[in-house]
């Protein structure tokens, strides 16, 4: 099993600038390389302090150039926010420039407020062709030898190439996805466009068999469309928080309650952002501390082992450790080690 880090950058507590918030971030980045973590992910967000991160291709390059080894991407990356040429150009040159260390979560975004600043709202039937024709072009430039040509419903042209050309001979990307049937869909437009079969999905509040019956849905797209299970991947993000026992792992619940009530608001359309600052009232089925501590990789390094466990004997294939929720820094690098230290070995032979 390969292990990621999740560092989003939730701007939540101002006492703090926005500078020091990237310059622990960055801290954070290069202790996952160290502590031997296979790849950080950053998110893409505009216009609220949730996640203060407008330009993560920026960020990962920082990244970069303070590692050697570590693997950087995005999840995700919200591609009507961006014309397919000039983005499969830009993750081609990031590409060339660190030798096939960037990876791209590949997404329709979550929040209705950001997509409306910028006049990228769209229903839903609309928003999943433009995806479907962005995610097209992006691969077909990325895998064309020379020039392409093509023409949709939102994209045409007729002579464009990518430079440089990618170092890589397969695009990076991997979809996002959170329903049943999306990991359905994701997984056959990756076989379609001709690229390897890489879904990644979030789980916050829900159980493991939430997550189970994602996993089948892939395995068992995977099978119809007869793609190769050793070349594909299945990954998963879950709030990850160690600490010595599981009573010290109780101090990230008042954190994990506004991380959770910010994103059911994004989700349901119902954010209040002030200023670019979101607001957290309270959410319908507000989830319980003891519900997040069940279901989210909390507690000591022994309990999230056990609870590791059950995702290594599914058959994920990367499990991203959610570890930056906007709590202080300094309890995202003791809970980075201690998963890292105590937990991850057990999984790695």
């Amino acid at each position: 099993m390969e292990f990621g880090v999740f560092v989003p950058g939730h701007w939540i507590d101002h006492t703090k600038s926005a500078r020091q918030l990237y310059d622990e971030m960055l801290a954070e980045a290069v202790s996952a390389e160290e502590l031997g973590f296979d790849c950080v992910w950053l998110a893409e967000h505009y216009a609220i302090d949730y996640i203060a991160i407008p330009d993560p291709l920026q960020f990962a390059t920082r990244i970069f150039e303070h590692t050697e080894r570590i693997h950087a991407g995005v999840a995700v990356l919200i591609l009507r926010n961006h014309h397919p040429i000039k983005l499969a150009a830009e993750l081609s040159q990031i590409d060339v420039m660190f030798d096939g260390r960037f990876e791209a979560a590949l997404g329709r975004g979550a929040s209705g407020f950001e997509l409306r600043q910028m006049q990228y709202d769209m229903p839903e039937p609309e928003s999943r062709q433009h995806f479907k024709e962005h995610l097209e072009v992006m691969a077909a430039l990325w895998k064309a030898p020379g020039a392409t040509a093509y023409d949709g419903e939102y994209f045409a042209f007729d002579n464009a190439a990518i430079m440089p050309p990618p170092h890589s001979a397969q695009p990076p990307f991997h979809l996002a996805a959170v329903g049943v049937e999306s990991i359905r869909q994701q997984a056959r437009r990756c076989h379609d466009i001709g690229i390897p079969v890489k879904v990644m999905t979030t789980a916050l509040r829900e159980d493991l068999d939430y997550v189970q019956q994602r996993y089948d849905a892939f395995k068992q797209t995977l099978q119809q469309v007869g793609a190769s299970r050793s070349e594909s991947k299945f990954t998963v993000n879950r709030v990850t928080y160690v600490a010595d026992t599981d009573e010290q792992a109780l101090e990230i619940m008042p954190t994990l309650t506004k991380l959770h009530r910010g994103l059911v608001h994004m989700l349901s359309d119902t954010e209040t952002i002030v200023d670019g600052v979101m607001q957290y009232p309270p959410v319908p089925d507000e989830i319980s501390e003891q519900e997040m501590f069940d279901t989210c990789l909390i507690g000591s390094p022994e309990t999230v082992q056990r609870k590791v466990q059950d995702y290594y004997d599914m058959g994920v294939d990367q499990l991203i450790a959610y570890v930056h929720m906007g709590q202080p820094h300094e309890q995202v690098m003791r809970s980075m080690a201690l998963f890292a230290n105590e937990v991850m070995p057990a999984f790695r032979s």
